[in-house]
């Protein structure tokens, strides 16, 4: 690790954030990259290689500031945590579901990208579950992280469903697809008060469960 820190400053790390924005990644893919470097340089100190000192000097470069107002009707964590309860995780088809609301909740996933999600999208990064390189409104490219629980879920829906490649998301059979997830769904929207619309539009990761 000493050599991999060679040469290592806060002017160099600035000059990285300034590439990152150079090539369009959005703020919380910035973010992201940051948050991994912190976390090598606070290994650093805690093995002694380099001091307190030096680590908050590199540890001081600044998160890029997320934009952007909260529109529609907004989930609360209580009503999100409660819609996660709603999916029969005994069943394959519990399974699937819980794996969709996981995504939508926890990842942030817009409806279009968890449909055309691919196995091969799930990739682990410095350490991490990610999906790597999505391309975002305005041809902005973001990572995604994904929390431990919904990893978990997604390996027991693959492992239910014999997936290992194509896509993550697919029917049962062609009929139950959507009308089996939206019986989901319109039961999450009884216990929670929100309609189904809610869950089906882009909400804040809920990191947590």
């Amino acid at each position: 690790m000493r050599e991999s820190l060679t040469g290592l400053s806060r002017a160099l790390l600035m000059e990285y954030r300034a590439a990152m924005l150079e090539h369009k990644l959005s703020a919380s893919t910035v973010n992201v990259r940051l948050s991994a470097v912190r976390k090598l340089i606070g290994e650093a100190q805690r093995k002694g290689i380099i001091d307190a000192e030096e680590a908050a000097n590199l540890t001081g470069v600044p998160n890029l500031s997320q934009k952007g107002t909260r529109v529609g009707n907004w989930l609360t964590r209580d009503q999100a945590k409660e819609l996660l309860t709603v999916p029969d995780r005994s069943t394959i088809k519990g399974k699937r579901d819980f794996v969709i609301l996981a995504l939508l909740l926890g990842c942030a996933l817009r409806r279009q990208e968890l449909a055309s999600l691919d196995v091969d999208a799930i990739q682990m990064r410095e350490g991490r579950w990610v999906l790597p390189d999505l391309r975002a409104k305005g041809g902005r490219v973001r990572t995604v992280a994904i929390p431990v629980w919904v990893k978990q879920g997604i390996n027991a829906w693959m492992v239910a469903a014999k997936i290992e490649d194509g896509r993550l998301v697919r029917p049962l059979s062609i009929s139950s697809c959507r009308n089996g997830f939206l019986s989901t769904v319109d039961d999450g929207g009884r216990r929670t008060g929100c309609t189904p619309h809610c869950y089906l539009s882009p909400v804040h990761p809920l990191t947590h469960v």
